[in-house]
């Protein structure tokens, strides 16, 4: 049976200031060292900056004021770290491989001194097959390289048409906001580590991969459930599936041994019928109950690996601009965007990420758009989205008006499209793919003349493609926003609004689809006053004379804290409430001016269309 072995204990770490492309003796040099107290035991997944923290190594004022003027902790990320384990060769027999779910970003996998694996994307898990490597004893080494260090690296090769259109970080695979207070951390706080679980996996033969796609028949009384199941090529091996129904009954298991050659693997195909299914709906509109797809692979009678996968069985087709239909039904689409959860770091926190679904829950939404320069999400996090009923937008990791189109880097942003896909596509939440964030908008806004839109072609044709190929029942937007005589027209396809009162987008009151629209407003006085010092919150001598379009409204302490560095452009109408007179009263304004203008474009989302056309069909289909 497949024997599965997380490393997550005996780790140390230590920071190095090596070149972008060492040798193996440099890492041999580094495995050759005693673990004295120069380095720093933890478990993982961990960045270095927790556990400087813990041993009280790094300046962890930051976490409670929200700033780090003196740049304190930006040696961190300006250092290489060493991610160093032991252990021991297992027992049972089979190939024997090294998971790694998350790496950020770029590093060299090493073991035992030989470099098995060059990581280049925080995007993407890595496997690594050390079965011909392994000893009895082994060493291994993440050498995770600054990823300052890598942009100087980058930039020292970028093509020519480049210039003043592409920087070297666009070619860093790695969340954009971790560079940014905009919604991250802030600047120069750039969190560098394993933000998810390395795993030790043994097996003779394993399912490397489960696909499934679920069709209906004309009046959804029946949905046809075809599996697929990939493996290494071994022989005898026997192929089973069971599906369970939301009550628990087992329908009766199908075995197959017909398999067939897919290039270095072998595929069982199955098909799959159910009559009558209890359907999936969205949150607000029905239940969500869920079946689940078990998978098994046996020989001479002796298990080799199961998998099991839930399922809601749903039909979502798109029957008009932007306009859904799930089960029959006309679906009008409420949420936010989900953006990076926790700034420090991308490792995952259940709590937090369940809060954030309890949040849209209270709110009634029923979707939420998974932003493109946020961190990748956890499958945890999609599984709770299922059980509750959201509807989940789905952006790629890609953005910019201009995105870098070398050999490179298409293969490594396709790679994860296919992987993000293989992933992702068996839960019901997703409502579609989406080739990622404001590519066509921001192009728009200032190259609007320019004919050579560099790296468009991924999100016309590549992307597509492999949704096409990988994904053909779910819907493709080219990026977000897109659609009409321009990528933000309010009237066709999906908007980012006007972002605030101070910017007018025409028809934008009824607009198609808002699937951003922002608002800045502070948070409540009491934590306020955890990161602002008392001279700060209220300066001697300070006024708050709002004029409008006024750039500095708030005091000086707070502006230093707004993740939006254009805070006045996403802010309300404060010029149209009383001026402040002391921290609580300017708590109040802001937060009034920002719910006030919210609440006006929602309630005309809402009504989704002017009062005197009440005889028309409403034109919105959600914000």
């Amino acid at each position: 049976m497949k024997e599965i072995r997380v490393l997550s204990t005996g780790w140390y770490i230590k920071d190095y200031a090596f070149p972008a492309e060492p040798g193996e003796e440099a890492f041999a040099s580094i495995l050759s060292e005693t673990l004295d107290e120069t380095w720093l035991r933890t478990d993982m997944p961990n960045t270095a900056q927790e556990v400087l923290w813990v041993y009280d190594r790094l300046d962890k004022t930051v976490l409670e004021t929200g700033a780090d003027p003196d740049k304190k902790c930006a040696w961190v990320a300006e250092r290489d770290w060493a991610f160093r384990t032991a252990f021991s060769r297992p027992a049972e027999p089979g190939r024997v491989f090294l998971e790694f779910d998350g790496i950020d970003a770029v590093a060299h996998i090493v073991l035992n001194g030989k470099i098995l694996h060059y990581h280049q994307s925080m995007y993407l898990k890595s496997r690594v097959d050390i079965t011909e490597y392994i000893l009895d004893e082994n060493d291994l080494l993440i050498y995770v390289h600054s990823p300052y260090k890598m942009i100087d690296f980058y930039g020292e090769s970028l093509p020519e048409r480049y210039a003043g259109k592409i920087n070297a970080r666009a070619l860093l695979r790695k969340a954009p906001e971790d560079f940014s207070p905009y919604a991250g951390f802030v600047p120069y706080f750039t969190p560098i580590g394993l933000y998810d679980d390395v795993r030790l996996v043994v097996s003779e033969c394993e399912i490397e991969y489960v696909d499934v796609d679920v069709r209906f028949n004309q009046n959804n009384t029946r949905a046809d459930i075809s599996v697929r199941l990939e493996c290494p090529v071994v022989s005898d091996v026997i192929a089973e599936v069971q599906l369970e129904s939301p009550d628990g009954t087992l329908a009766p298991p199908v075995q197959s041994t017909a398999w067939r050659k897919s290039g270095d693997k072998m595929e069982a195909v199955f098909k799959l019928s159910v009559h009558n299914p209890e359907l999936w709906w969205p949150r607000n509109y029905g239940r969500q109950p869920l079946y689940t797809l078990k998978a098994s692979i046996s020989k001479n009678g002796l298990p080799l690996d199961t998998q099991s996968k839930t399922l809601g069985i749903r039909h979502i087709e798109l029957v008009g601009d932007m306009k859904f239909r799930v089960n029959g039904k006309i679906v009008k689409l409420w949420g936010a965007d989900i953006t990076p959860m926790w700034g420090p770091s991308h490792r995952w926190i259940p709590e937090r990420g369940k809060n954030l679904l309890d949040y849209a829950e209270q709110a009634n939404m029923n979707t939420l758009r998974m932003w493109g320069p946020s961190q990748p999400y956890h499958d945890e996090f999609y599984e709770e989205a299922d059980r509750r009923g959201f509807l989940l937008w789905q952006d790629f990791f890609t953005g910019g008006a201009y995105m870098p189109d070398t050999t490179e880097h298409i293969e490594l942003i396709t790679h994860e499209a296919v992987q993000q896909i293989r992933r992702l596509k068996h839960h019901a939440s997703i409502l579609l793919w989406c080739g990622g964030n404001e590519q066509l908008y921001t192009s728009d806004l200032a190259h609007r003349d320019e004919t050579d839109r560099i790296g468009h072609d991924i999100l016309y044709y590549g992307f597509k493609d492999i949704c096409a190929a990988m994904d053909p029942c779910r819907y493709y937007h080219t990026s977000c926003p897109s659609g009409g005589e321009y990528a933000n027209q309010a009237s066709f396809g999906d908007n980012h609004g006007s972002r605030a009162s101070r910017s007018f987008l025409p028809g934008e009151a009824y607009a198609t689809l808002f699937t951003e629209d922002i608002r800045t407003t502070v948070p409540e006085i009491n934590s306020l006053r955890r990161f602002i010092p008392a001279d700060g919150l209220w300066p001697e001598g300070y006024r708050d004379i709002t004029n409008y379009c006024k750039l500095d409204q708030l005091p000086p302490a707070w502006v230093a804290r707004t993740r939006a560095p254009r805070s006045y452009e996403k802010s309300g109408p404060h010029e149209q409430f009383f001026d402040a007179t002391d921290p609580e009263s300017l708590v109040y304004k802001v937060n009034e001016a920002a719910a006030h203008d919210m609440r006006l474009i929602m309630n005309a989302s809402r009504r989704g269309k002017p009062y005197h056309m009440s005889w028309d069909e409403r034109k919105t289909q959600g914000h």
